[in-house]
C-alpha cells in the first residue's frame, strides 16, 4: 500500500531526473497548437477566435487528460524499485504519455491518434480530442522541435488510486497555419500545472488537468 503523502525532496529529485531521462516532454507543442489564434476576416473573427482559443496550453491544462501504464524496461544495473517507487514511475510515465500524445496528435492534427485511447479517459479524452478536431478544422499545426521537459515534478498521493502531479514547464511551441505558413502564436510562457492521475482499469491515466500559474514572456521555471 502507498501512504498518502508528498514525495520527499530526494524522491522528487529522482523523479525529476527520471522524467528528464525519459525524454523531453513535448506536450507544449500540442498545447500551444491548441492555443493558436485565428487570422481570419472580421466577420469570422469571433467564431474562429473562440475555436482557436480552445487550443491553448492553458486549456490543455484545464481540460486534458492522459494515462500511463508503467511498462518501463527494467535496467539490470539498477536496483529493483519498491512498490511505491514503481507506482510513482508509472504515474510519471502516464504524464509523459499524456504530453507526448498532445504533441504528436496536433502536428499534424489527428483526432484518431492512438494515444488518446491509451492515455486519456472520460471528460479529458472528450476535451482533448475535441481540441485536436478544432485544430484540424482551422488548418493549424503546433510545432515544437525542442520538445518540453517537466521541471521538478512533485507527486502527492490523494489515495491509492489518485495522485496529483505538480510541475513546471516552458511553453515555446509555435502554432502555424499549415496552408499559408502564417505564424498564429509563437509566444513563450512558463507554466506551473497540476495533473490528477487516476488508476483506471489497471492503468494510470491523467483524468484532470489545471493551470496553476502562467507567466507570459518568462523563460525559466522558478525551482
Amino acid at each position: 500500500m502507498v501512504d498518502n503523502r508528498h514525495v520527499s525532496a530526494g524522491r522528487r529529485a529522482r523523479r525529476a531526473r527520471r522524467a528528464s531521462a525519459a525524454g523531453a516532454v513535448a506536450g507544449l507543442v500540442a498545447a500551444a497548437a491548441v492555443l493558436g489564434g485565428c487570422g481570419l476576416p472580421s466577420d469570422e473573427a469571433a467564431a474562429s477566435q473562440e475555436q482557436a482559443t480552445a487550443t491553448t496550453t492553458a486549456e490543455v491544462l484545464t481540460e486534458v487528460s492522459p494515462r500511463g501504464d508503467g511498462t518501463d524496461v527494467d535496467d539490470p544495473n539498477q536496483p529493483a524499485l519498491s512498490e511505491e517507487e514503481a507506482v510513482e514511475a508509472a504515474v510519471l510515465e502516464a504524464v509523459q504519455g499524456f504530453w507526448d500524445t498532445v504533441v504528436e496528435a496536433n502536428n499534424p492534427p489527428d483526432p484518431t491518434h492512438p494515444g488518446f485511447e491509451r492515455y486519456f479517459t472520460g471528460e479529458a479524452l472528450e476535451h482533448s480530442r475535441g481540441r485536436t478536431e478544432r485544430m484540424l478544422a482551422l488548418g493549424h499545426v503546433a510545432q515544437d522541435p525542442d520538445g518540453v521537459e517537466l521541471v521538478a515534478p512533485q507527486l502527492e498521493f490523494q489515495s491509492e488510486t489518485v495522485v496529483s502531479v505538480l510541475f513546471c514547464f516552458i511553453d515555446n511551441a509555435t502554432v502555424v497555419d499549415e496552408t499559408t505558413g502564417t505564424v498564429i502564436d509563437d509566444s513563450i510562457n512558463v507554466i506551473d500545472a497540476e495533473l490528477t492521475v487516476r488508476l483506471d482499469d489497471g492503468k494510470w491515466r491523467v483524468a484532470e488537468t489545471s493551470l496553476v500559474t502562467l507567466r507570459e514572456g518568462a523563460t525559466r521555471c522558478d525551482v
